[in-house]
């Protein structure tokens, strides 16, 4: 039986979590701040689709990027550098070595 409480406490699913929800909040909000977009529900709906599209690089696009702010093509482009959680395919950096990166790095501070 799968318990849902066991990923509550991965920190590795927390700061996966984390950046998706983050990522796609900024980006959602900077689209429909700037227009891109009238609803905001297009513009959260565009975000997270890309948002989670690049993350895990499968390399879906529902957006016209032309017409994005410069920054957010940018934005995609370096969370696709994350990748996804341990065992997946995604490519990138997983999300687990940029845990324990920042883990150690804690200690040598």
């Amino acid at each position: 039986m799968l318990r849902l409480q066991s990923y509550s406490r991965d920190s590795q699913t927390r700061v996966f979590a984390f950046i998706v929800i983050a990522l796609s909040l900024y980006i959602a909000s900077s689209l429909y701040a700037t227009g891109t977009y009238d609803d905001p529900i297009q513009a959260l709906r565009h975000g997270v689709f890309q948002v989670v599209s690049a993350i895990t690089t499968t390399g879906f696009a529902t957006a016209n990027f032309f017409l994005w702010p410069l920054a957010l093509p940018v934005l995609l482009i370096f969370s696709s550098f994350v990748g996804g959680s341990a065992g997946s395919t995604s490519g990138g950096l997983k999300v687990i070595r940029l845990v324990i990166l920042c883990k150690q790095a804690e200690v040598l501070l």
